[in-house]
């Protein structure tokens, strides 16, 4: 976010046009927050209605940036998953060791469906009571 809540609020209190390079959800709050501000200085809103919608579009535009972090934070998790699932998948391609192989395909798989672990410990202790 370049600007603060309050500088996003107040450019649009004075009707200006969108601010250049923020993010599309800051777009969307500037919007809302605008229009707003115009339909208060209008007389079609009251000064209660208002401050209780932009209280609604502050809450949504929060939501959707915890959204988006999240779903970011996400998505570094998968490349970072992706790419020891890579490497594991080089050494179990130039390895000759059976049991190597299985263990590191195991834990390859385990990898990429991303579940901490719990596949890998489950077929490792269900090969090692065979």
């Amino acid at each position: 976010m370049l600007l603060d809540l309050k500088e996003l609020e107040e450019l649009a209190a004075f009707g200006n046009d969108i601010p250049s390079r923020i993010t599309t959800a800051e777009k969307m709050l500037y919007l809302g927050l605008r229009a707003l501000h115009t339909e208060y200085r209008l007389g079609r809103i009251s000064r209660e209605k208002a401050h209780d919608e932009k209280m609604v579009l502050i809450k949504d535009y929060t939501n959707i940036c915890n959204d988006l972090k999240r779903q970011s934070e996400n998505i570094k998790k998968q490349v970072e998953c992706i790419k020891k699932s890579e490497m594991l998948r080089i050494s179990i391609c130039k390895s000759t060791n059976t049991d190597f192989i299985l263990e590191k395909s195991i834990e390859c798989i385990g990898l990429m469906i991303d579940d901490s672990g719990v596949f890998y410990k489950t077929v490792m202790r269900n090969i090692d009571r065979k």
